[in-house]
């Protein structure tokens, strides 16, 4: 991104996304204390929310090591392009469409392959085994852990 005379590289978007989510998680701790701070109701919700904001902040010291502010010169944006987002968005929309035709456990591992080839891994068989054992954890998840009916082709 460029502002006036600079150019600010690195990680900005990954810092403020985490830097986002550790402010909604943090509001969310302290909405679910305020609307009852009993046991019951924060015993799942605290220490959840307590890893959350330490992932969010072990991620943003990583990435703020990669912050640069320099000067701007002459860019070239054909060679900026990065169809990778686009790819993401066209991915999820797939998801979406894929969970009523194929069932909630094919689209899952579809989505996951094909996010994980999109981002450059290159490794299939480790691509395939990650999706699958994510898929079939998430499926078990959403049926026998939180009691949600999903369609489902196989699991």
């Amino acid at each position: 991104m460029t502002l006036g005379p600079y150019r600010f590289e690195g990680p900005w978007g990954q810092c403020a996304s985490f830097l986002l989510m550790a402010l909604f998680t943090v509001w969310y701790l302290q909405d679910a204390y305020t609307a009852s701070p009993t046991l019951p109701n924060m015993i799942l919700i605290g220490p959840i929310g307590a890893v959350a904001l330490i992932i969010c902040a072990s991620f943003l010291a990583r990435e703020l090591r990669g912050l640069r502010i320099v000067p701007a010169g002459p860019r070239d944006p054909v060679a900026e392009r990065d169809y990778r987002v686009a790819g993401a968005m066209a991915l999820m929309v797939l998801y979406i469409v894929g969970l009523f035709w194929i069932g909630f456990d094919i689209a899952t591992f579809l989505f996951l392959a094909g996010g994980m080839a999109l981002q450059g891994e290159r490794r299939w068989a480790f691509l395939i085994i990650y999706a699958a054992i994510v898929s079939a954890t998430v499926v078990y998840g959403m049926r026998e852990l939180l009691s949600v009916p999903v369609p489902t082709l196989f699991l």
